[in-house]
């Protein structure tokens, strides 16, 4: 929801991926970067540290932005601007490290068919209205997207 939303939403990039297709697994990465569907990750502190300034101990609950980082303009040139070309999007979507989701792979594979199989049966789609979002503080999608065309 969160990806054809976007793509909608920026016509012009639901249109270069209708004309480059093989831009599909980039734009999957670029669109989770753009529009994260889990915004935080909770993380208890392992041992004491600093983290610019501040103290943070062991036992201490931390919780990292996953949305916030992924529009960090110190990381990504024109953060806001939806690019399905962008050169290494990086999206945390996922998380990194040992804390990697285990299914990434199978889900970019599955946003990938799906995207594709539209861009291909419904080039003409459009959003009919605003849709309705989830009212959770966590997990960012639709309850709801009116498309057609």
């Amino acid at each position: 929801g969160n990806a054809v939303h976007a793509l909608l939403a920026h016509r012009e990039q639901w249109e270069r991926l209708c004309e480059s297709p093989e831009l599909l697994p980039n734009a999957v990465r670029e669109l989770l970067r753009h529009d994260t569907p889990v915004q935080w990750s909770g993380r208890r502190v392992m041992a004491d540290f600093t983290l610019h300034g501040q103290r943070i101990r062991r036992g201490e609950l931390v919780l990292a932005l996953i949305g916030a980082a992924n529009r960090d303009p110190e990381r990504h040139e024109a953060p806001d601007r939806l690019d399905v070309a962008r050169a290494n999007p990086g999206a945390l979507a996922f998380g990194t490290g040992p804390h990697v989701c285990l299914g990434a792979s199978l889900t970019q594979l599955e946003a990938q068919t799906v995207l594709g199989t539209l861009l291909k049966r419904r080039p003409g789609l459009r959003l009919r209205g605003a849709g309705l979002r989830t009212q959770s503080p966590l997990y960012r999608g639709f309850v709801s997207l009116p498309v057609g065309g």
